[in-house]
């Protein structure tokens, strides 16, 4: 195990962890499919939205051409199709794009999500982070 600031241990990640993770890659996180044959990646997520959870994709800005009216995706070897339209809501900032995910009419139905008590309870012991990035078209940790 390597020493981390004050010399406290990393402590290892549990088997549990290690399937909510794959969980998490497999159907949470999905490839985006852009027009000129490149693939961006996605997170599935539920975000606070006036007092409830809101589904979203959240995408690079680089990803989303305005004038597209779907968004291609994969998630966990399952191709789908977002159309884009009014009754969505879309939130655009300088590098990301969140829009929101009708769980029923996109069958999408699994997202990240912060659960606030479990990452307070997690602080006070230690705090596990990973990334997820696209490598190869591949999905990775």
């Amino acid at each position: 195990m390597s020493e981390t600031n004050k010399g406290q241990q990393m402590l290892p990640i549990s088997t549990e962890r290690i399937k909510k993770i794959l969980f998490q890659m497999e159907n949470c996180i999905c490839k985006i499919y852009l027009k000129n044959d490149k693939i961006g990646i996605g997170f599935l997520c539920k975000i606070p939205f006036h007092n409830k959870l809101l589904p979203v994709l959240i995408i690079n800005k680089n990803i989303f051409n305005e004038n597209d009216k779907n968004i291609k995706i994969n998630i966990n070897n399952e191709e789908k199709e977002i159309k884009i339209d009014k009754s969505r809501k879309i939130y655009k900032d300088n590098n990301i794009i969140i829009i929101e995910i009708k769980p029923n009419k996109d069958k999408i139905y699994d997202y990240l999500e912060l659960d606030e008590n479990e990452i307070y309870k997690e602080c006070i012991e230690y705090i596990s982070i990973y990334i997820i990035y696209l490598y190869n078209e591949e999905i990775c940790v």
